[in-house]
């Protein structure tokens, strides 16, 4: 499957370029800063390059599903509502940057930009369920072993990284919106990666199997948003977090990796098997 994924990303010099720009990224962000001052050495065009590789990518997401009907058809609105996903979270990140290099301001967590950030749990959301509809309502015992494969795959991911992270995370009623997000991202985004592998196991003959490389490409952004949110949380919880480490790396990745995704559903009749 994986080889399969390669190739017909090889076939796409659309996916090619996203491809050729994060390897870019990547290249000149490491080795990844271990403290403040290092990031503070970053080039700054290159670090905030990743932004604006994720808008172009929604963009892209947004042609791509009026390609196949716009809002007015299942498969093309699950398409847009990734792409508004993918916008969302540049939305954010250009929100953060605006005030910080403009104003000079470091904008405070939870601040504005977290709307922008948090919006891309639910509009995921609503294209996992719209992509969901393609299937009908056919269940087999298959379907449904599925489905409890993925709630526990989700389970256990959300029992090891509180283990692991959200442990030290201590509640603050006293900033009820703080609390939200730090529990709410990473809660949120397990729901994602869980949602993602039941409409993979849903769809996996729909549109005569051509649904099935996206959306196995969509299940790795969804756990690496999800790797992103959590260690953003635990960071941010700990005061440890600063701009350019190794978590803004991860959102990197999953800005180009969703703008690859989408580009696989471009050309579905071709990957019909």
């Amino acid at each position: 499957m994986i080889l399969d994924i390669a190739k017909r990303i090889a076939r796409k010099k659309s996916a090619l370029f996203f491809l050729a720009l994060f390897l870019y990224i990547f290249v000149t962000w490491w080795p990844l800063p271990d403290t403040f001052e290092e990031a503070q050495g970053l080039p700054h065009a290159d670090f905030y390059l990743y932004m604006f590789v994720g808008t172009l990518g929604a963009l892209n997401g947004f042609r791509i599903a009026f390609k196949w009907g716009g809002l007015k058809s299942k498969l093309g609105k699950g398409i847009f509502f990734l792409s508004a996903a993918l916008l969302s979270q540049d939305i954010g990140g250009f929100i953060w940057l605006y005030f910080n290099k403009v104003f000079l301001n470091d904008l405070p967590y939870p601040g504005l930009p977290d709307i922008g950030y948090f919006g891309v749990i639910p509009l995921s959301v609503i294209a996992l369920l719209n992509f969901a509809d393609l299937a009908g309502t056919k269940f087999s015992l298959r379907t449904v072993k599925g489905v409890f494969t993925a709630v526990g795959i989700a389970l256990v991911m959300i029992i090891t990284s509180y283990v692991l992270f959200l442990k030290d995370v201590q509640p603050d009623f006293q900033d009820p919106i703080r609390t939200f997000l730090d529990f709410g991202y990473p809660l949120g985004e397990a729901l994602v990666f869980a949602l993602a592998l039941i409409v993979y196991t849903l769809t996996t003959k729909t549109l005569g199997g051509a649904i099935r490389t996206p959306m196995i490409f969509m299940i790795g952004t969804f756990f690496i948003l999800f790797l992103s949110d959590y260690t953003f949380a635990y960071t941010a919880g700990k005061g440890t977090y600063y701009d350019g480490n190794w978590v803004d790396m991860l959102y990197a990745t999953y800005g180009c990796m969703t703008s690859i995704a989408l580009i696989l559903f471009e050309d579905l009749e071709e990957q019909k098997t």
